[in-house]
């Protein structure tokens, strides 16, 4: 696996290494809070870690284009999701209709 991108949402990391956000040696890529970056065919997985518990609906809209686009989603984000039987509508269903048009997955 490479590292091709790193999203944020504060600012002040904004325009950082993404090693030194994590406290390792510098990676030689930068942050940014452009979400559009997981939107690329280039990209094959994101990982999404943004605490959806305060901010469901905005995290649910910035997820649900990057499944559309076709690239695959892991997170512990969305604590719903766990146990998908038992997610609420609408969110399940939005979910599946941006993975089978993106042919992607949510784990």
């Amino acid at each position: 696996m490479n590292l091709s991108g790193v999203i944020v949402h504060s600012d002040s990391k904004v325009g950082t290494d993404a090693g030194s956000i994590a406290g390792i040696a510098d990676l030689g890529v930068v942050a940014t809070d452009d979400v559009k970056i997981a939107e690329s065919s280039d990209v094959d997985a994101a990982i999404y870690t943004v605490n959806a518990d305060f901010r469901p609906d905005e995290s649910l809209s910035e997820i649900l284009p990057v499944l559309r686009a076709g690239t695959n989603v892991v997170s512990t984000s969305f604590h719903p999701l766990l146990h998908p039987p038992s997610t609420p509508e609408p969110m399940r269903s939005q979910v599946i209709e941006a993975c089978e048009e993106g042919d992607s997955s949510i784990f």
